[in-house]
């Protein structure tokens, strides 16, 4: 979801007027999967809109680095389990 209203962002980054948003995790979980999008602190171009490219382009590769460090976490808790399944059947 992050990752889609950051894109969101980029995408309108020369839309005059548009305010850049933003969605944590902790906000998604609070609001059981519900779109929770807020409204990113006050920032304002030469257009007019409020996207910060640049923060907006940070926190894309935050959230991926979160994602891969989360993918990466749950792979290796679920291969620890199927190892343990594997031992346990051939004892």
């Amino acid at each position: 979801m992050r990752n889609q209203v950051l894109a969101n962002d980029v995408a309108n980054a020369n839309t005059g007027g548009f305010r850049a948003q933003d969605v944590t995790f902790s906000q998604t979980l609070n609001g059981a999967l519900q779109a929770n999008v807020v409204s990113a602190p006050a920032f304002q171009t030469a257009n007019g809109n409020g996207v910060d490219l640049g923060a907006v382009l940070a926190a894309l590769e935050q959230n991926t680095l979160q994602m891969q460090t989360t993918d990466t976490s749950f792979s290796g808790r679920v291969a620890a389990e199927q190892q343990v399944i594997s031992d346990m059947q051939g004892a």
